[in-house]
């Protein structure tokens, strides 16, 4: 178990930095939402640029993501039920948790709500390619 936690936090750490954010950048540039990829403006309380922000709650998102992947199945019919269960997750999060604790109600827009499934679901793919490429423990 606790290599499964090492591995889904450097995974989902480098999903962010690697898929997330140039899926941002892209999807910025083609007018699809988004933006602002890796910023480093200071973000509350501790003043750490937004990247490196984005990056360790990437790293304790996989770290859920490995722990859900044995009860969604081997092969593609897991993976894809593993990146729709976090991409919806981690949207109602963002919409219903991130979004009012940063002052700005509900996050939740109806007009809006694929921007998030979709980058959400991307960085999801991002992180289970990058487990796959990482070696086995043997643990």
């Amino acid at each position: 178990m606790g290599w499964r936690v090492v591995f889904g936090f450097v995974a989902g750490a480098l999903s962010v930095l690697l898929v997330h954010q140039t899926a941002t950048y892209f999807g910025g540039k083609l007018g699809f939402g988004g933006g602002g990829a890796w910023s480093m403006a200071p973000v509350p309380p501790f003043g750490v640029p937004a990247i490196a922000s984005a990056a360790f709650f990437g790293g304790l998102w996989g770290v859920l993501l490995t722990s859900i992947m044995p009860h969604t199945g081997r092969g593609v019919i897991g993976a894809v039920s593993a990146v729709l269960i976090m991409a919806v997750l981690m949207s109602l999060v963002g919409w219903f948790v991130i979004a009012p604790i940063k002052g700005r109600g509900i996050g939740f827009v109806a007009s809006r709500a694929i921007y998030p499934l979709v980058y959400n679901a991307i960085w999801a793919i991002g992180a289970l390619v990058i487990l796959r490429l990482m070696p086995r423990s043997g643990a």
